[in-house]
């Protein structure tokens, strides 16, 4: 039986057993891993207040078992990156981008690129009044770094300017249609 620590993104979480939590992490090597989360709806002491949340960043034990199923021990609150609650619009950006990584990153396979940019996504949309914008920004950076997004002019500006400059980038709402419709190709391909 292997056990260990980690950190990771919290990417969703799934009630069964009545208070058992099914819980998905965006490790901090780029791993995805679904772990069980053993009577974590009534336990003050191993999963204290709501640590484990979709966008949490947490610091957490864990132990395989025989049966080959991962057992969440403990997890403890890094960063809850506390600005996302402050707006739907926020939560809303946030989650679609998590949603997006859930959807694009493949179990098992380790991508820390992946792990870094979605913290850097949070951290952004937390701190500023993230949009859809903001999310185009995330979805081409995130693509391109996996390699679905080849470079294109299309998207020049995204892909060189690291997220934490988001803001920076100056364009019309014509020129976001014009982006949005040249990505429908690739969500189509790889995000239905």
């Amino acid at each position: 039986m292997e056990q260990g620590k980690s950190k990771g993104i919290i990417l969703r979480t799934n009630v069964f057993n009545e208070s058992d939590l099914g819980v998905q992490i965006l490790t901090s090597s780029g791993i995805k891993r679904d772990f069980i989360a053993k009577s974590a709806l009534k336990s003050k002491k191993r999963f204290a207040g709501g640590v484990l949340e979709p966008s949490h960043y947490i610091e957490f034990s864990w132990k395989e078992a025989s049966s080959g199923l991962t057992y969440l021990e403990e997890a403890k609150l890094l960063d809850s990156f506390e600005g996302l609650r402050k707006s739907y619009e926020k939560v809303e950006t946030a989650m679609r981008g998590i949603q997006l990584v859930n959807k694009v990153c493949k179990e098992g396979l380790e991508q820390e690129e992946v792990f870094h940019i979605l913290g850097n996504y949070l951290k952004l949309c937390a701190a500023i009044n993230a949009n859809k914008k903001t999310y185009l920004h995330f979805m081409i950076r995130l693509l391109s770094t996996i390699g679905i997004l080849p470079n294109q002019s299309d998207f020049a500006a995204f892909q060189q300017t690291p997220l934490s400059d988001s803001d920076s980038i100056q364009l019309s709402e014509a020129s976001l249609r014009n982006i949005e419709n040249a990505l429908r190709p690739y969500k189509e391909d790889y995000l239905s």
